[in-house]
C-alpha cells in the first residue's frame, strides 16, 4: 500500500508506530518506481518516525541504468498482512484519492479484499520472497507463518506474476479452460493445436463438442511436450542438445498415434491421448529403471 504524505498517510502512520513499538515487529517494502519523486521520498524517510521502528526496504533502489538494468523490475503489490492471520490486498492505496467521502480532486475507485484462512500464508510467502530478494533475510519462523485453520466456504489461492519470476502466470490462469460450451460453437477453424495448457474446461465434454463440429484437437499435453522434454534433459546433467531435439521430434509420432487411436476406437482425441499416455506409463513401469537409459539413448 502507498502511504502518501497527505492527511490519510499522516493519520495512519502513528497507529503503525504504536503497534510496532508495543505488540509485534513490522517490516515493509516500498516500490519507488511508481513516482518520479524518488529522491524526495528517500529524503522523507529520514523525517518519518515509522522508519525508526519498522524496517522498510525499497524494491527499486535506483534509477541509474547500471544499477537497475531492467526498469520494470519493480513491485507495486498493495499487500498488508497482520500477524500472519489477516491480509488485505487489492487496488486501494492509503491515499486521499481513494477516500471518496472527502471529494478528492482526482478520485480513484477500486476493489480491496480482507482475507483470512490458509490463503494468508500464500500472501505472506509472496512478500517473504520479495523480502529475501531485497534484503537477503529469510522469514521462516512461526511469527511470520502461524498455523491457519480454514475460514469460510470459498476456495481460493494466490497466483503471483512477476516482476522477474512467474511471468504471465495470471494470464495463463485466465486463459485456462477457454474452450468450453460457450466458446466452442463460435470457433471458425479446422484445427486446435495451440501452445497453451488446460485448454478444455472439461476434456470429455468439450473434446466431444470439438469432434462434433469436425475440429481436429491436438491434446495440449502431447503437442506441448517440447518444453518439458528440454527441461528433463537439462536435469539429467551433461545437456545433450541433439538428444533433446531427437526426443522432441517424437511429438509428431505421438500425435499421429493419438489421432489413429481416436479414429480406430471411435473416441475423441482428448480421450485417446489419455489412453496412449496410460499405455506408455504402464510399458515403462514394466521395463524397470535399469532400462530407462536405453530408451533415452535411442
Amino acid at each position: 500500500m502507498t502511504s502518501a504524505d497527505h492527511f490519510i498517510g499522516i493519520a495512519v502512520r502513528p497507529r503503525i508506530i504504536t503497534h510496532a513499538s508495543v505488540t509485534c515487529p513490522i517490516i515493509g517494502s516500498e516500490d519507488l518506481a511508481w513516482t518520479q519523486r524518488a529522491k524526495q521520498r528517500a529524503a522523507r524517510r529520514q523525517q518519518h518516525r515509522i522508519y525508526e521502528v519498522a524496517p522498510v526496504d525499497r524494491f527499486l533502489h535506483s534509477y541509474v541504468p547500471w544499477k537497475t538494468p531492467f526498469l520494470n523490475l519493480r513491485n507495486h503489490r498493495k499487500l498488508l498482512v497482520v500477524d500472519g492471520r489477516i491480509a488485505f490486498t487489492g487496488g486501494i492505496n492509503i491515499g486521499h484519492e481513494n477516500l471518496l467521502a472527502t471529494n478528492p480532486p482526482h478520485p480513484v475507485r477500486d476493489t480491496h479484499f480482507r482475507l483470512e484462512g490458509p490463503i494468508v500464508e500464500q500472501l505472506t510467502e509472496a512478500f517473504a520472497d520479495d523480502w529475501l530478494y531485497e534484503t537477503g533475510e529469510r522469514l521462516l519462523d512461526e511469527a511470520w507463518f502461524p498455523k491457519l485453520a480454514p475460514v469460510g466456504d470459498a476456495v481460493a489461492r494466490v497466483i503471483t506474476s512477476g516482476p522477474d519470476e512467474d511471468l504471465e502466470q495470471i494470464e495463463f490462469a485466465i486463459l485456462g479452460a477457454i474452450l468450453n460450451e460457450e466458446t466452442i460453437p463460435r470457433l471458425r477453424c479446422q484445427i486446435v493445436a495451440g501452445a497453451a495448457n488446460n485448454q478444455l474446461a472439461d476434456d470429455k465434454r468439450d473434446g466431444a463438442l470439438l469432434d462434433q463440429r469436425g475440429i481436429l484437437y491436438a491434446p495440449d499435453f502431447v503437442i506441448n511436450a517440447g518444453g518439458l522434454i528440454n527441461v528433463y534433459n537439462e536435469l539429467l546433467g551433461g545437456y545433450n542438445r541433439e538428444r533433446a531435439l531427437r526426443m522432441t521430434r517424437g511429438i509428431y509420432l505421438n500425435l499421429t498415434r493419438v489421432f489413429e487411436t481416436a479414429k480406430r476406437e471411435s473416441i475423441t482425441t482428448a480421450v485417446a491421448a489419455d489412453h496412449v499416455a496410460e499405455e506408455r506409463i504402464a510399458t515403462v513401469r514394466k521395463l524397470g529403471s535399469k532400462h530407462w537409459g536405453r530408451l533415452l539413448a535411442r
